[in-house]
């Protein structure tokens, strides 16, 4: 899938198709559950929610991302692309720290 390349976090009127990113990503039921990663070990002084957004969407559609000091969450549209993120960011280092996914 051809995607435009990423020019942040869209905020205000969406436009071309784009969705904004919302922060609530702490729905109780179980389908936002399962389709919710937790990202561990953040420098949250230089890793900003525009990071988390380029490096998980490749994964998938992102409906929500939060950053709280030294980790986040990243919830995704489905639990398939959530799945997927965890395996293809596993043990990957971002400013220098070992994310904990």
């Amino acid at each position: 899938m051809n995607r435009p390349p990423f020019m942040g976090i869209p905020r205000g009127n969406p436009g071309l198709g784009f969705q904004p990113i919302g922060k609530m990503t702490n729905s109780q039921d179980p389908k936002s559950k399962a389709s919710r990663v937790f990202v561990g070990n953040l420098n949250t002084g230089v890793v900003k929610e525009d990071k988390l957004v380029e490096i998980f969407s490749k994964y998938g559609p992102i409906s929500a991302v939060s950053l709280i000091k030294g980790f986040g969450f990243v919830q995704f549209t489905n639990e398939f692309h959530a799945r997927k993120a965890v395996q293809g960011e596993h043990g990957r280092v971002i400013a220098d720290q070992p994310m904990g996914i």
